[in-house]
């Protein structure tokens, strides 16, 4: 008979009369995983099922309940002896099982298999228990350093030109220098750290990074992270270094080269040798009919040392 068996897990206070040694210095690092299952030995493991699993420290206990029995697991530390007390109640009106306690010296750490019943079909009823000493970690200092919150990431984050034109958008994350390049307009580099050759023309506050040419031009960046833990910065604003450099193609260079990768892209897809999602050619045209300038390239790095001004 198969039956439902819900695994509960504890660590509470020490249990009455099982205070560990306080000047053992392994109390803590002892535990048992327990698991509870079935099987038909002669048939393989493809009649294996998993009916709980748990685990239980020196001060700890885990239970499960069956319709058939209940099985807990009771471990503690005496003289320097990890040991395990397994006791098997029967469900009320079970009379082919037995009531059983028995405690098992673990200090060995080998695991230990007690059978608990037996179907007429020859399925097993199972507790194994798997001793083993876990590693406590000592705390190391915390350092503001490792949350690298210089590093710049952009999960999908738009770029706005002069307060009124959407250019694109900004996928990418884990690095210290970011760089755009807009045809006609700069290829711009930014950073939170101070870099030789660069301006203090931006800023970033609340996720917002606002750039503002001496010449007046304007970029946004929405939706910007910071850190391994990719977050929004609290508070600001923070500076933001920039390197306004020459872009890489003008105005006229970018239509040329877009209505050419167009018109490719048409070509290959009618050929079948490229596959677009639906509307995809007509949202390109349209682009091109527009004249609108978009961003052409971006990018994420690492910054060198020696780009630096004051490395902190």
């Amino acid at each position: 008979m198969i039956f439902a068996v819900t695994a509960l897990t504890a660590s509470g206070p020490a249990l009455r009369g099982q205070e560990p040694e306080k000047d053992d210095p392994s109390f803590g690092n002892c535990v048992v995983d327990v698991a509870i299952f079935s099987l038909h030995p002669d048939k393989g493991i493809s009649t294996y099922r998993s009916l709980g699993a748990g685990s239980a420290s020196p001060r700890g206990e885990c239970g499960f309940g069956g319709e058939r029995f209940s099985v807990s697991i009771k471990g503690r530390l005496k003289s320097q002896r990890f040991l395990a007390t397994v006791e098997i109640k029967p469900s009320a009106g079970e009379t082919r099982i037995q009531h059983k306690e028995t405690e098992y010296d673990l200090s060995d750490l080998r695991a230990r298999t007690l059978d608990i019943a037996r179907d007429d079909d020859g399925r097993v009823y199972r507790v194994n228990l798997v001793p083993r000493m876990q590693e406590i970690a000592e705390p190391s200092q915390f350092r503001v350093k490792d949350l690298r919150l210089e590093n710049w990431s952009f999960p999908g984050s738009p770029v706005v030109l002069n307060d009124q034109d959407y250019i694109g958008e900004l996928s990418m994350s884990s690095g210290a220098l970011a760089w755009c390049d807009i045809p006609g307009v700069a290829k711009v580099e930014f950073s939170l750290l101070q870099l030789k050759d660069s301006q203090p023309w931006g800023r970033l506050r609340d996720g917002v990074i606002e750039i503002t040419h001496k010449n007046g031009t304007s970029l946004k960046i929405t939706n910007v992270k910071n850190g391994v833990h990719q977050q929004s910065l609290a508070g600001g604003p923070y500076q933001v270094w920039i390197r306004w450099k020459e872009p890489t193609q003008s105005v006229e260079e970018y239509r040329k080269s877009i209505k050419e990768q167009i018109a490719l892209i048409g070509e290959r897809a009618k050929k079948g040798d490229l596959s677009l999602p639906p509307g995809t050619l007509q949202r390109l045209e349209k682009l091109r009919e527009s004249n609108r300038i978009m961003l052409m390239s971006n990018g994420l790095r690492a910054v060198k040392p020696d780009e630096i001004v004051s490395p902190e």
